[in-house]
């Protein structure tokens, strides 16, 4: 029992945990889900590759120490970390992992799976068959018709459209900085598709997004549906299409790759993006790594949603990655402002958005100071006038952003009040989709759920069964008359989408409300209905991708925020939001610059140099297939 806890200790001082709070989940692990004995192997196996899977959701690449620590928090109470070392050096001993070269700058090794390489490798592969294949997107006549009907286009415009619509490629990208007006130009390559007898449908790997597309005629669903369509939804094989694929930086290694692998032979694909602006949540960066493989790629380069100079000025230097000099720029033209006491920041913000609400964005890097800001400029709002003092305290759900799909199927990773929502069914549990339900017990020897639904069954399953699970906390808002909100979760019944933003114009006294959105549409919520619902004051800098607005107030903490959310992608995007003005808040002007210059992206699995893939070169005997299946490359630091 001792020497377990002297090596829990030695592993969470040598990974960075806190020593005591290792050794106390230890206990919690022994005191809650004593299992059934199970051998030493079979323990680290299980642990192992559920770190494996963890860490490589959302990470192509990532530390050793990462996948020692949650195999170590798995296995808690059942395996030794002499065992999971073991188990990872069997692994590589056995061929599983392949030694990889990464100038990441970080000690020690990573890890990354020659499935996802072999995913990478196979997108730009499918990318590259396709060049020069085709005819023109659109005849020289129909180019120079648009020419003529599309004048109004910018000199920047209209070479991007002309440069698509001459593509014989079967893909094609756009990359057009922030502010360049590429849903204009993309009206104009619509048209031109059409008219050569092509079903234009776009996507994006947001819900924002695809509706910004409608703005250009393109009839748009997200990323994530389209993938998820059967065979029997699919559009017709005789139709030739073009497929808009916008945001083209958030989708992630696994839906490019599907993507891709679904066209048909006549399908033609532009995928519009910003290298430089927001990444996906999950693993790879496709869209960055298919124009380094030479994808055929038109720029838009003119900015024109600044319309005060000296902003634009600013935001040009930052589409260039020029952030420490364009940080000192705002702070010359004075929009950087300095207050160290947090609450005095957050008051500052929010009594300049009460001055112009109706121009105004706030964004802010992550959830808790976005929820925190929307509390003050709230109660800002009410001061002013601008909202009903009359609230309605409104139950709503926030999503554990911190759950993986692996965690999902770990019963421990559940808390007893936790609310689940399914977006799959299953007839044999007893639960249909759509179907909501609170967790009321946790069986972690069993790894069984015993979960209540809103019409008051209690189900008890293995959380493994069931796919399509999101996973909330309960929390609680104050609304009243006159609240911006905005929706945390796709409503189809109301067909409102995820993130969009609106205005409670009514909230009676039971709790009812309505809400005008900025989509012209109005909804009614019932009490109890508004689940999803939060206030919308301020946003994330990741779902402030694609707004524009009058100006921005930027919160930046640089003390309190990681170096993930507080970088050069976030002070890009977030400060070309604004037409007119936008202003930073900070606590600290000297270390402001240093934490937006950070360059943070994610990396690919191709961008080390693995010795198997090295003795492959020498031998002339590269082969993407020999690297299938679920094992996993260690990249070298």
């Amino acid at each position: 029992h001792e020497e377990m806890q002297q090596r829990h200790r030695e592993l969470a001082e040598q990974f960075g945990n806190q020593p005591s709070k290792v050794v106390e989940a230890v206990e919690h692990g022994r005191a809650h889900h004593v299992e059934h004995e199970r051998e030493p192997a079979d323990v680290a196996r299980q642990a192992v590759t559920f770190a494996r899977d963890r860490n490589l959701e959302r990470e192509a690449g990532v530390e050793e120490r990462a996948i020692l620590r949650d195999a170590l928090q798995r296995s808690l109470g059942h395996g030794r970390v002499d065992d999971i070392k073991g188990e990872v050096n069997r692994r590589i001993e056995r061929g599983e992992f392949f030694d990889v070269q990464h100038e990441s700058g970080t000690p020690g090794r990573s890890f990354t799976t020659p499935a996802m390489m072999q995913m990478e490798r196979e997108t730009i592969d499918s990318m590259r068959a396709g060049q020069g294949q085709h005819p023109e997107l659109a005849t020289e006549d129909t180019r120079e018709a648009i020419a003529r009907d599309y004048n109004h286009l910018n000199q920047s415009q209209r070479t991007a459209v002309d440069e698509i619509l001459a593509s014989r490629d079967q893909v094609t990208a756009l990359e057009g900085a922030a502010g360049t007006g590429k849903t204009t130009a993309l009206a104009a390559v619509r048209d031109a598709a059409e008219r050569e007898g092509y079903q234009v449908e776009g996507f994006a790997p947001t819900s924002r997004a695809a509706h910004k597309l409608a703005e250009a005629g393109i009839e748009s669903s997200t990323l994530q549906r389209h993938l998820a369509r059967g065979d029997s939804e699919a559009s017709a094989v005789d139709q030739k299409h073009l497929y808009v694929l916008d945001e083209s930086s958030l989708a992630s290694t696994k839906q490019m790759h599907k993507f891709l692998e679904r066209l048909g032979p006549e399908d033609r694909v532009l995928l519009v993006g910003d290298v430089r602006q927001h990444e996906a949540v999950d693993a790879g960066r496709p869209y960055h790594q298919l124009q380094e493989a030479g994808v055929r790629t038109a720029h838009l380069d003119e900015i024109v949603r600044q319309r005060d100079p000296e902003l634009k000025l600013v935001v040009e230097q930052l589409s260039h990655g020029e952030v420490s000099s364009a940080v000192e720029r705002l702070d010359r033209q004075g929009r950087v402002h300095e207050i160290g006491p947090r609450e005095e920041r957050l008051s500052a913000i929010a009594n300049e958005y009460a001055k112009d609400p109706n121009a105004t964005l706030v964004v802010s890097p992550d959830n808790q100071s976005r929820h925190d800001l929307n509390d003050v400029i709230h109660r800002a709002m009410q001061r002013e006038g601008h909202v009903a003092r009359d609230e309605h305290r409104t139950p709503v759900l926030v999503p554990r952003q911190e759950i993986t799909g692996a965690d999902r199927q770990w019963a421990e990773r559940y808390e007893e009040g936790d609310v689940v929502r399914y977006s799959r069914g299953s007839k044999p549990i007893g639960i249909g989709a759509g179907d909501y339900a609170r967790v009321e017990r946790v069986d972690a020897k069993t790894n069984q759920l015993t979960v209540r639904t809103d019409d008051e069954r209690t189900v008890s399953y293995d959380p493994r069964r069931l796919q399509g699970v999101t996973l909330y906390r309960e929390s609680e808002r104050a609304f009243a008359a006159g609240d911006r909100v905005q929706m945390t979760a796709p409503d189809r019944e109301r067909g409102v989408p995820n993130r969009e933003r609106g205005t409670i114009e009514r909230i009676d006294t039971n709790g009812r409300m309505e809400v005008r959105w900025d989509s012209g549409r109005t909804s009614s919520f019932e009490p109890g209905e508004g689940r999803h619902l939060d206030h919308g004051y301020a946003v994330t800098s990741h779902s402030s991708q694609g707004q524009t607005a009058g100006r921005v107030l930027v919160h930046v903490d640089t003390q309190r925020t990681s170096e993930k959310l507080v970088n050069q992608r976030l002070a890009y995007v977030a400060v070309s939001r604004g037409r007119y003005d936008a202003r930073i808040y900070t606590d600290d002007k000297l270390m402001l610059v240093r934490a937006l210059d950070r360059d943070v992206s994610h990396r690919s699995a191709l961008e080390g140099k693995t010795e198997h893939a090295s003795r492959q070169r020498l031998q002339h005997e590269v082969s993407p297939s020999e690297s299938a299946g679920r094992t996993m490359a260690v990249v070298r630091s």
